[in-house]
């Protein structure tokens, strides 16, 4: 269930990130600076080797649940901020 929730936030942003920028490698990129900020430094391919993931599973299968929120909050906060910039 939280992975899922994750799933569905997560192609949020990336419609919003495809409407902005016109491509979905940007997403990636941006998604994989956003793993590596939350996991102090270290790739998501890091991270999946670390905790012992097999390359054919996502990592958020092996993450607490702390850390899943943690990305759902980041997708939530960055989906926000076009829409508070006029705002200020």
């Amino acid at each position: 269930m939280r992975e899922k929730k994750l799933t569905v936030s997560e192609k949020e942003l990336s419609g919003i990130i495809y409407e902005r920028v016109g491509d979905q490698f940007s997403f990636a990129r941006i998604r994989s600076k956003g793993d590596v900020a939350l996991f102090g430094g270290q790739s998501t391919q890091e991270m999946k080797k670390r905790l012992g993931v097999p390359d054919s599973r996502p990592l958020a299968d092996f993450l607490p649940t702390i850390t899943i929120k943690a990305k759902d909050f980041a997708n939530e906060h960055v989906k926000i901020i076009p829409m508070c910039a006029s705002c200020w």
